[in-house]
């Protein structure tokens, strides 16, 4: 194994100009602040989908209670279509009574 030296170690020299030196601290800055950006950005839009999926659970349970009441609407329809056939049925039944009766 080789003894390291003064002189092997890492050092800055002199020849390292310093606009490569602000260039690099300024792109890690930029870093920095752009994943500090993204992080922000991600947290909203986490945000928003924590709210749209508590608004498409109820927009759901809403439509399910639509689709319960029109299949109850539809029913009582047909119950009341059913009744009114039978009192049309009647009301001719009476109509010709009448006309029978009239015609005497």
């Amino acid at each position: 194994m080789a003894h390291r030296t003064a002189d092997d170690s890492w050092h800055l020299d002199r020849k390292v100009p310093v606009a490569i030196i602000l260039a690099v601290l300024t792109q890690t800055a930029m870093f920095g602040w752009y994943a500090s950006k993204l992080d922000s950005r991600i947290s909203a839009l986490e945000r928003l989908q924590e709210r749209n999926v508590v608004t498409d659970r109820r927009q759901y349970d809403r439509i399910n209670d639509f689709d319960r009441i029109v299949a109850e609407t539809n029913a009582r329809l047909a119950k009341m279509e059913g009744i009114l056939q039978q009192m049309s049925k009647q009301l001719e039944s009476l109509d010709r009574k009448i006309e029978r009766k009239q015609d005497k």
